[in-house]
């Protein structure tokens, strides 16, 4: 998904008056392959969306250190 999308995304569920209970990334491929995935996670917290945000992973991508 393209940055900007995003952003208007998030925006969007913004106005909502009460936040999402959990905003997960999961589903249609690997969450960690998306070269922003940690700007769209920072995003989504600082726009106070949800009460939780999470990542659904094998872990694979992750490295030691």
């Amino acid at each position: 998904m393209d940055f900007s999308l995003y952003q208007k995304f998030i925006d969007d569920l913004a106005e909502f008056p009460v936040p999402l209970k959990v905003l997960h990334f999961a589903g249609l491929g690997e969450p960690l392959l998306h070269p922003r995935i940690a700007d769209m996670v920072r995003y989504a917290k600082e726009k106070n969306i949800a009460q939780t945000v999470d990542i659904v992973s094998n872990g694979a991508l992750l490295k030691d250190g």
